[in-house]
This record gives C-alpha cells, sequence and structure tokens, in this order.
C-alpha cells in the first residue's frame, strides 16, 4: 500500500469517526485537507468520501449544486456498491423534503441543478440524450423529437417529467416538454417522443439540453448529438427550367434563358446565384456584374418570371453552369435547390494556315522565316456554326514590329453556309530583328443568321495555325533574286537565272540543288557547287528543255549549305507554261 494512501485512509478513519459522532463542521474541515479525486480508482474510499461530503453540503440550506454534484457520483455504477442501502431514497426525498419550522422546501421549485458542469466521467447516473428526428421541415409543420434514457440507479424516479431546452436563431431559449408523469425505470432504455411547435419567424433550432424535472426541481443535461433543424418556408411550388443553345462559340455571349413558374402561393422571393469555375457568368452581355444572390419578386401566384444571363469563354472547352436558389419569406430561406447546366463551347470557325516564300514554295512547319523577306500566309477556314454567318472584315494585326502585313486579298462580304469553306491570301515582310515570335492576331468580324447570337461578333485567332502559334525568324545570310520564264515551247531550250549575294559577315559555301525530271531536260549538272565571300554577288544561269506541255511544276530547285546539306537557305518549285511546239 502506497504512503499517499495509507495517509488517506487514516485521515478517512478520523473523519468517519467525526461524521459518525454529528461533527460535521469538523468533517468539513478535514475533508478540505486532502486531494480526494487523486484516489478516485479505490473505489470504497472514494465513495465514502463522496458519501460523507453529500450528507454534509445536504446539512447546508444553500448549497443544492453541490450536495447534487457529490450525491450523483455517489449514485454512478462504480461507487454505488458501497453507499449505505437507504442513501438512494435519502437523495430521492431531498427533491420533495420541506422544513417543519418554515414550511419551505430544501430545494425551491423551478431550481436548475446542472448536471453538465460535472468533470467527472463517472458521474453517469443517467445516461441521456435528445435529438430532432428531421434536419429540416417547413414552417407550421410539427417537430418531432425524441428523448433517449437509461438509469443505472437501484430503483425507479416516480413520477417525472422529461424535457429539452432548445434555442432558436436569435438565441432564445425555451423549455419544451416531451412526456409527464413518467417512471424512469432502471437498467432499460426509455424511448420518448413528441412534436413541438417553435414560435414564428424562426428559422433554425438547436436541441441543447435534456431536462429531468422531479417535483419541480430541474436535473439539466447536455444534448451530445448537438442536434439541429431548420425551418423552410412552406413549399412555394415554384419551379425553373433553363433554355441554353446547342452550342456555345467562344468569345460570344451564349444567352441563358431561365424561366420560373409558381403555382397559387405568392408573397416571397426567389434568390438565385450563378457561378461556373472556367467561363465568365454575367446578367448583360457586355459580361460586367456578377450573378451573385439575384433577388426575384414573386407576386403573383400562377405566372411566369423569366431572367437571362450569358456566358463567355475565349477558349473552347465543355463547361457546367452551376444554379443554386432558394426562396425566401418572413426572413426565412428555404433549402437551397442546385442544378448544372453542361454546355460546350466551340470554335466558330476552323483555321488552317499555309506560308509562301517570295517564288510562292511552301515554307514547311517548323521552318524559320529570314529577316528582311517577302512572304504570303494562306488562311483557310472553314464554317464550324449550325448557322449561315457572314463575313464583314478581315484583318491581320502585327504582334511585333518586326512584321509588316499588307492588305489581305479577300473578297468581302461573304456569305457562307455551315461547313462551307473560305480563304484569304496575305503578303507580309518581315524586318531585320531576329526573334521567335507570332505572326500577328487574325480578326473576323462576322454576322450569325441566328435567334440565339444576334449582332456582329469578333472572332480573334493567333497565326500561325500551330500548337505553339510561334515562329522563328533567323537572320538572311543569301538574298536570292529568281528570273523564271513564265512560259515556253515544247522541245525549245528555256533559261532561268538565279542571282545570288552574301550578306552575311562570313564566307558561305553553297550548293546550288536541282532535283532530276522527266518532264524537263537539263542541260549542264545538277549539282554547283560554289564558295562566297562577304557581299559578293554572283549569278547562276540554268538552261532547260521542255519534254511536255501544258501548265507544269518545274523540279524543285534548292540553295544549300555546302557544310550540313540539310540545311537549305532558299528552295523554289515554280510553275511554268508550255505550249505546243511552233509549226515548222
Amino acid at each position: 500500500m502506497s504512503h499517499k494512501k495509507s495517509q488517506m485512509i487514516q485521515g478517512l478513519l478520523e473523519i468517519d469517526k467525526l461524521f459518525k459522532e454529528g461533527k460535521l463542521q469538523e468533517v468539513s474541515v478535514e475533508l478540505d485537507r486532502y486531494d480526494w479525486h487523486s484516489c478516485s480508482r479505490f473505489y470504497s474510499l472514494y465513495a465514502r468520501v463522496k458519501y460523507i461530503r453529500s450528507v454534509v453540503f445536504r446539512r447546508k440550506s444553500d448549497l443544492h449544486q453541490l450536495w447534487f454534484q457529490e450525491s450523483t457520483i455517489c449514485l454512478s455504477p462504480n461507487y454505488l456498491p458501497y453507499i449505505p442501502d437507504t442513501f438512494f431514497d435519502e437523495w430521492l426525498n431531498s427533491f420533495y423534503d420541506v422544513s417543519k419550522e418554515t414550511h419551505e422546501r430544501w430545494i425551491p421549485q423551478n431550481t436548475k441543478l446542472n448536471v453538465q458542469d460535472y468533470k467527472h466521467p463517472e458521474a453517469t447516473f443517467l445516461k441521456v440524450d435528445g435529438s430532432f428526428l428531421k434536419r429540416f421541415v417547413f414552417e407550421s409543420e410539427p417537430i418531432e423529437v425524441e428523448v433517449r434514457m437509461s438509469s443505472t440507479l437501484p430503483k425507479a424516479i416516480p413520477d417525472a417529467t422529461v424535457a429539452v431546452q432548445i434555442k432558436d436563431t436569435n438565441n432564445n431559449t425555451k423549455l419544451y416538454t416531451i412526456a409527464k408523469h413518467q417512471s424512469i425505470t432502471p437498467n432499460k432504455t426509455l424511448i420518448f417522443k413528441s412534436a413541438i411547435q417553435p414560435e414564428a419567424n424562426v428559422t433554425n433550432l438547436k436541441l441543447t439540453d435534456v431536462v429531468l424535472i422531479i417535483n419541480g426541481v430541474l436535473l439539466i443535461f447536455q444534448a451530445q448529438s448537438n442536434s439541429e433543424i431548420h425551418i423552410e418556408p412552406r413549399d412555394s411550388g415554384c419551379s425553373l427550367t433553363a433554355n441554353l443553345p446547342p452550342t456555345g462559340f467562344v468569345d460570344v455571349p451564349a444567352p441563358i434563358h431561365l424561366k420560373f413558374t409558381t403555382s397559387e402561393a405568392a408573397g416571397y422571393s426567389v434568390i438565385l446565384s450563378v457561378f461556373c469555375q472556367n467561363a465568365i457568368v454575367a446578367p448583360v452581355p457586355e459580361m460586367t456584374g456578377d450573378m451573385k444572390n439575384i433577388k426575384i419578386d414573386v407576386d403573383e401566384p400562377y405566372r411566369e418570371y423569366n431572367i437571362t444571363f450569358y456566358v463567355f469563354s475565349s477558349l473552347p472547352n465543355e463547361i457546367n453552369i452551376q444554379l443554386k436558389w432558394h426562396v425566401q419569406k418572413d426572413g426565412k430561406s428555404g433549402r437551397i435547390v442546385k442544378q448544372e447546366l453542361p454546355l460546350e463551347f466551340q470554335l466558330p470557325f476552323l483555321v488552317e494556315t499555309e506560308i509562301y516564300n517570295e517564288t510562292r514554295t511552301l515554307v514547311p512547319q517548323g521552318t524559320p522565316l529570314l529577316t528582311e523577306s517577302s512572304y504570303s500566309i494562306l488562311t483557310k477556314f472553314s464554317v464550324n456554326s449550325s448557322w449561315p454567318v457572314s463575313i464583314e472584315s478581315f484583318e491581320i494585326i502585327p504582334t511585333t514590329e518586326n512584321i509588316n502585313f499588307h492588305k489581305s486579298i479577300i473578297r468581302l462580304p461573304i456569305a457562307l453556309e455551315p461547313n462551307d469553306e473560305f480563304s484569304a491570301l496575305t503578303r507580309f515582310s518581315t524586318g531585320s530583328k531576329e526573334e521567335k515570335t507570332s505572326l500577328g492576331k487574325l480578326q473576323i468580324r462576322y454576322f450569325m443568321n441566328s435567334a440565339v447570337y444576334e449582332g456582329s461578333h469578333v472572332y480573334s485567332y493567333i497565326l500561325p495555325a500551330t500548337d505553339s502559334h510561334q515562329i522563328a525568324i533567323d537572320t538572311l545570310k543569301l538574298r536570292v533574286k529568281f528570273d523564271f520564264p513564265p512560259r515556253g515551247s515544247q522541245f525549245e531550250m528555256c533559261e532561268l537565272c538565279i542571282h545570288v549575294t552574301n550578306v552575311s559577315y562570313t564566307p558561305i559555301e553553297i550548293v546550288l540543288y536541282t532535283r532530276d525530271t522527266s518532264v524537263f531536260f537539263m542541260a549542264g549538272t545538277l549539282n554547283t557547287q560554289i564558295g562566297l565571300f562577304p557581299n559578293d554577288p554572283i549569278e547562276l544561269p540554268l538552261k532547260f528543255f521542255p519534254l511536255a506541255h501544258g501548265s507544269l511544276t518545274f523540279p524543285e530547285i534548292s540553295i544549300n549549305s555546302a557544310q550540313n546539306f540539310n540545311h537549305c537557305y532558299w528552295k523554289a518549285s515554280p510553275t511554268i507554261f508550255i505550249s505546243y511546239p511552233a509549226a515548222s
């Protein structure tokens, strides 16, 4: 046995002796000398201490809470076997005792004894909890409450009243009776149910306490479940339907039409909020303002209330528009109704681009352009909408000062049907700066023959039509002028001339390469290697004989690096018209 326990046992023997002699004042003094809670695991010792303390407090006229605290610990299962058999009857009679001298009750009517103040987990003579049977109800509907109670007392508590304390939206607490004249039977789980009617203009209720009333004395147990209930306005019968366009288009505000249809109810408001993670929503086509907490006053029954908002996306994607709305009446908000509206945004036009050099030869994708050179960009379109469109204007705006665009070759306006194709050719020249950049921003102003998308729209697209929308501009090393005859006669000699100048600061070794073909007979070698000093010009003539007639494509001519033949400085595949040979 530990020294501390030995001391407490010796002290308890002295206290018990004074207690039996009726010297309660001395008992009270001695009890305060020890920390009895530290020996709570010694059930017989701790039970005797609590019993003596409860008796001491019972003799005082104003220590009801302290008496209740000590006595109920004595009644818990761990300590009850060590308490006199008559203790429970004495405990229960304390709620009914009346002074013979003053004729006043020892525990006055409506005294509140708070069980939740106990810090001792062993104080479990009654296990109680209460909850609402629903999470929400409509106004004027009864609210069902359930209380569960389990007793470990040796006998029943007769003629008790079961109640609950409920806190409303305004933090007002009210006591509601659940059951009267109940016998709290031990070793049995008792379930009590009842319906309550809260005050008007209340939207939320929280069940805070379960109350057991014995002869007008309230034993208050803190509810464990923290049960809450939401009171909604009576079902308004309001319904929502949405009208969406079949497809949304990039850079065009898509109108969404909502229709709230009411029934016989009126005199309330609909509160609507609209959200979208991957697009912009706004109440006007200019896409200003937001769509949060839009209020629609319903002042007439059996009526349709319409509202239109717009969704805007600068990228082609699939979005989900989220609607949240609820009914509000007399300060009460109904449950939130959530609805998702899927909408796909597409490009109004599908775009492809091809770049040609000054000899009308296609520049392969990924091949750098050259500084101080002339090019043309062929922009091909196909209409991607399900409605006819009219192209009103077509413009390419440079994104860098290093590129200068000429006016596009296109006839405007153009009326097009769905899936129709059209194209525009635009010449441009590069400056002297070496960089990696986009060519420019294409802007098409168009009208869509649709009642959904009215008015003029602008479609913007960054050129060229590649994944990165970027192209490199490298420094020009060779300036090439190409003289090619536009026509000739079959079997008669033709001649072309290529003028080449080295405009770099270092010597360059080049190879003039001409592909072999069965349509033309080349006079001379197909491969010629030449060395050029800076600013050194040279003329490269080439003679050939056409062997066929008609519009013929000349075999590809290229100027490549002698050190790296795969590096091409310049190439061309011109077209020539060859007539029949002249009559002899």
